[in-house]
């Protein structure tokens, strides 16, 4: 890969990373410890016991509210 493109890679991880923590800090236990694909640790332990998460991101889009 070229370095340009691991640099954007990165960039992007670490954005990401930055919103999942910011959005779940008040929300279902606060920010996933592990799980970058969970919006917060609530949805990070219902992934990891084989559930489909939480749910708050799809609630909060369509309410335009907060978490949960």
């Amino acid at each position: 890969m070229k370095t340009e493109t691991i640099e954007i890679l990165e960039k992007n991880r670490v954005i990401k990373e930055r919103k999942n923590k910011e959005a779940a800090g008040n929300c279902c236990g606060g920010a996933p410890a592990a799980n970058e694909d969970a919006c917060c640790k609530l949805d990070e332990d219902k992934k990891a016991e084989g559930g489909a998460g939480c749910g708050c991101q799809s609630q909060a889009a369509v309410s335009g509210a907060g978490c949960c």
